[in-house]
């Protein structure tokens, strides 16, 4: 069993290509390589924690339908200027 006071230390392999990526986002947003692994590698492992969402059946009519419903509200609010930079917040944060 893994003792939960220290922190394990790994020595790894990766190519050039995502050694070059990592390198270049540890600059930009101004962190370490081991921190940016971290990062990575939580996200990757908590992705296995949450259960995918369900996706509805849905009959061909009733797709219709939601497109119809969908192009009726075009035009007819503002959208938020910042859905780009956000995207991920606006898709999958509830």
């Amino acid at each position: 069993m893994l003792e939960k006071t220290s922190p394990l230390e790994l020595t790894i392999k990766i190519p050039f290509e995502l050694q070059e990526q990592t390198q270049h986002l540890a600059m930009q947003r101004g962190e370490t390589i081991p921190e940016i692994i971290y990062i990575a590698l939580a996200h990757y492992l908590d992705s296995y924690r949450k259960p995918a969402l369900p996706v509805p059946k849905l009959s061909l009519e009733q797709g219709r339908n939601l497109m119809r419903e969908l192009g009726l509200g075009l035009g007819h609010s503002t959208s938020p200027h910042d859905v780009a930079r956000n995207h991920d917040l606006y898709l999958y944060e509830k």
